[in-house]
């Protein structure tokens, strides 16, 4: 029996069966007429739950609830669906316990329905409403003590509810009835663990582990349950052992690769996965499950990728043509920094399946890494399958790789494409929004904004200053807080507009610039950053706009922009750096060979104006 009990979707439940209505010559009550009402809505409504039309549910459980109030079938539905919508207006903590309040009589007239007491317990678990759900589920075991799925959600709540004790129990009351395994002794340890009792949980790793049989799996567990309770000395002892009774398994030697690269020791952990991956036993979906967690798990830097390369061109050997290890070897190269070598095996990962638009996806990608992206948007044209290919992220790929290969028009007709999708007769080409006006909720999404947001990327890099402005303008005016479209708008305004210090446009492109950082303050962006900085140098606060650039380069790290180091050199020389600002001028142009204006500053150490 699998113990993931709480990852099933209990959306639906089980609606009890509706009775017939009377018999049609049979004269009703206006109470009988609104039941039968509304037990005709709840069926629709059930229905389209079936088919996965939850708006057109919602509406028929809401009409069927408004006709007959005291129907529990239409209560339950109504209140379910509120209950997981998310709206703003219903996802407050009152508006959730009145939905779960309407779910209630349904349970009262079925107290023996598991189903649906279930689905109210986990909903009443979402909302933090904890001793509902205990509630729910201490009757529900009331009613059926011999059904053991019953005690491992009760034992979590338990858990939440910081009663240890009882949270074990529970488990042993589902053990006594399906048996111990290594599911429950991790649960129980996990909840000793986490109230911080560690004898508990050594206590209990160790009766676990006395009673397993000899087996690699057994010594597996153990090395995993000793880490857990804070012995990682123990479970690497454990694995050594185990990589000396079973020499030829590959989950011990993975295992042993992690455990060596947990203590630094990277050469170990390339040598063990070698070796795991070249267990003759493995078949070609283990390999690539392995290589795959291999790969993510990698360490950066050139000595492992050294490394790396000769477990992928020893497993190359092996698997052929396999189109996965194809997409596998290419994000590898990807990641090592090879993007020539990435768009290769990723072009024969997708000329083994021309259909795939993850691969289609990942040739895209690579092309523009690559700095060859008119591959990638000649692939996507070329790509016959016309429903995958206006799937978001799909065209999202490729409108970043027609920006850089200069292809406006394509983009443009592409992010129409996309924008016609998802609302109701906007256009890049021909909208026209004001940020006076309160825009319907199907209107104000964070899709259609970054749309806009993208039109006006498109029409600037094409220098349509006008048609440029107007999607940024439109981006902004229908979500004022997209950040990102805040902060592209304000430097558009500063650098290709070039707004004058104290005039209105300045300001306003101050204003966003400052409300963009405010946004983000949870996460914030270098780019944000670096364009207040230009704000500030703009108004000759130089001081100020150091600072920030400071922060901008400390947030950006190795991803940190020619322009950006061009900026801070700017700002240094304004503030009497001259010396300092030449060091960043010479960054900038590592980074831009080719800019003539760098190359004038770098020439003259000197500032020049644009």
């Amino acid at each position: 029996m699998k113990l993931a009990r709480w990852s099933r979707i209990l959306m639906g439940g089980m609606l009890v069966l509706l009775g017939v209505a009377a018999s049609f010559g049979e004269k009703k009550s206006p109470a009988e007429a609104a039941r039968a009402k509304a037990r005709h809505y709840v069926l629709k409504a059930a229905v389209s739950e079936a088919e996965e039309d939850y708006d057109k549910a919602y509406e028929y459980y809401k009409k069927g609830y408004e006709i007959d109030p005291t129907f529990p079938d239409a209560g339950y539905g109504y209140g379910k669906i509120r209950v997981t919508m998310n709206e703003d207006t219903f996802t407050s903590k009152p508006e959730v316990w009145k939905a779960m309040a309407k779910m209630r009589p349904l349970l009262e007239a079925h107290p023996n329905d598991v189903n649906i007491h279930e689905t109210y317990a986990l909903y009443a678990v979402n909302s933090d409403t904890l001793s509902e759900a205990l509630r729910t589920y201490r009757h529900l075991v009331k009613q059926h003590p011999g059904r053991a799925e019953l005690y491992l959600p009760l034992s979590y709540i338990y858990s939440r509810l910081d009663s240890t004790d009882k949270a074990v129990a529970a488990i042993e009351d589902f053990e006594r009835i399906e048996g111990a395994s290594t599911e429950t002794a991790v649960r129980k340890i996990y909840y000793y663990f986490s109230a911080k009792d560690t004898v508990s949980a050594l206590r209990e790793s160790q009766k676990f582990c006395e009673g397993l049989p000899a087996s690699e799996e057994s010594e597996l567990t153990k090395s995993f349950l000793y880490k857990s309770v804070g012995y990682p000395d123990s479970a690497f002892m454990i694995l050594q052992e185990a990589t000396r009774l079973y020499p030829e398994s590959a989950p011990v030697k993975y295992e042993m690769a992690n455990a060596y690269l947990e203590r630094g020791d990277t050469l170990a952990f390339h040598s063990y996965m070698r070796d795991a991956l070249a267990v003759p036993s493995l078949d070609d979906e283990d390999v690539i499950g392995l290589l795959y967690e291999y790969m993510m798990t990698m360490p950066a830097g050139e000595a492992s990728y050294k490394e790396g390369d000769k477990v992928f061109k020893a497993v190359e050997k092996r698997m052929g043509e396999n189109i996965y290890f194809m997409d596998i070897y290419s994000n590898y190269l990807s990641k090592r920094g090879d993007p020539e070598g990435a768009l290769k095996y990723a072009k024969k990962a997708f000329a083994l399946d021309p259909d795939d638009s993850d691969l289609l996806e990942a040739i895209i990608v690579t092309s523009a890494k690559a700095k060859r992206p008119e591959e990638g948007v000649k692939a996507f044209k070329e790509y016959r399958n016309e429903e995958r290919k206006k799937t978001y992220g799909l065209v999202m790929a490729f409108l970043s790789a027609a920006l850089q290969a200069e292809a406006y028009d394509d983009a443009i007709a592409w992010t129409d494409t996309l924008l016609s999708q998802c609302s109701n007769g906007l256009s890049i080409t021909t909208t026209e929004l004001s940020d006076s006006v309160t825009y319907p909720a199907e209107f104000n999404t964070y899709l259609q904004s970054t749309l806009f947001e993208i039109g006006g990327d498109i029409y600037a890099r094409k220098g349509d200053n006008a048609a440029a402005l107007r999607n940024y303008n439109n981006s902004v005016a229908l979500v004022p807080t997209n950040s990102s479209a805040l902060n592209n708008l304000a430097y558009y305004i500063l650098d290709t507009m070039k707004a004058k210090p104290g005039s209105k446009e300045f300001e306003r492109a101050k204003e966003m610039s400052r409300k963009s950082i405010a946004l983000t303050e949870d996460d914030p962006s270098y780019v944000y950053y670096d364009t207040y900085a230009w704000v500030l140098f703009n108004e000759q606060n130089y001081k100020e706009a150091i600072d920030y650039q400071e922060m901008a380069l400390e947030l950006a790290g190795d991803e940190a922009q020619w322009d950006m180091y061009s900026h801070y050199g700017d700002m240094l020389f304004m503030a009497g750096r001259p010396a300092e600002a030449l060091e960043q001028w010479k960054k900038a142009l590592s980074l831009e060979p080719g800019n003539e204006l760098l190359i004038k500053k770098v020439k003259h150490e000197t500032f020049f104006y644009e």
